[in-house]
């Protein structure tokens, strides 16, 4: 239609300016019927909220986007668009509403089962985060399920990223579960891992962050009764948390971990510090 050409026309003239507000382009995109572009810019507009934790504004982008899959025409294209959104979602849930988060475990469920016999890298995206939602809610069976498959879809492809998520999985929930030796086994191989080429999950699965492995291997050390190692090996995680400053997830973690730690050794002066 003439509207149709309009909007295209006006689209085109917006794609050249890359400061361009992605909201916007995903806006005229969708009125001119591009919705595979419009969901995509919908899907950076939220991903560009996130950054500014702007959490509302961020879910309304993902969710705008979300609507519009409903036009594209079914396919692999079209369920890896609705999983990067739902992750997005995701994640967004995780930041405002905890890591146990039962909103957050459906969007990432969801985004699972439209990636899971296509896409392996964006399906541990979504596996990731449900494994340490799984860990939150103790539910340890479905966290060590998840870590087996991180594992397995690691050795598929070939992507060390992927690996080091599935060892890192397991690691944790062999700590909670107490089976020391299989956590020590399994984080030493995830900072073994950290030191090689590899694509990355850190932007989506922070939990899998070098420092907050050390931590858990750290405290680890500490129950096997290796407290000089613990802390040699915490020490320096400690202070490049520290330097970061302001109050994260990761940061939160890492420190609270340390106490554990600190609480563990009998070190009651440094444990007060955190």
């Amino acid at each position: 239609t003439a509207t149709t050409e309009i909007y295209t026309l006006s689209l085109h003239t917006l794609f050249r300016s890359v400061a361009m507000d992605p909201a916007l382009l995903g806006y005229h995109a969708a009125q001119a019927r591009l919705y595979a572009k419009a969901v995509s810019y919908y899907r950076l507009a939220g991903e560009r909220s996130a950054e500014g934790l702007a959490a509302i504004e961020t879910r309304t982008q993902l969710e705008r986007g979300l609507q519009l899959c409903e036009n594209l025409i079914e396919g692999l294209d079209r369920r890896r668009l609705e999983a990067e959104l739902l992750i997005g979602l995701g994640r967004v849930q995780i930041a405002t509403k905890g890591q146990s988060d039962i909103e957050a475990n459906v969007f990432l469920t969801r985004a699972a089962v439209l990636v899971r016999d296509h896409d392996p890298e964006m399906l541990a995206r979504a596996l990731f985060p449900l494994g340490n939602i799984a860990t939150t809610r103790v539910e340890l069976q479905k966290a060590e399920a998840i870590g087996h498959e991180l594992l397995a879809l690691g050795e598929q492809t070939g992507d060390t990223g992927i690996a080091i998520a599935g060892h890192v999985r397991l690691g944790i929930v062999a700590f909670y579960q107490g089976r020391f030796l299989a956590a020590r086994q399994s984080l030493s191989m995830a900072l073994d891992l950290h030191q090689s080429p590899r694509t990355t999950l850190l932007e989506v699965a922070v939990g899998s962050a070098p420092d907050t492995t050390t931590q858990y291997l750290s405290g680890t050390l500490a129950y096997l009764g290796y407290p000089e190692q613990a802390i040699a090996l915490a020490e320096p995680a400690i202070e490049r948390a520290r330097a970061l400053g302001g109050a994260s997830f990761a940061v939160a973690t890492i420190l609270t971990i340390w106490s554990r730690t600190l609480m563990l050794i009998g070190d009651d002066d440094r444990c007060r510090e955190c």
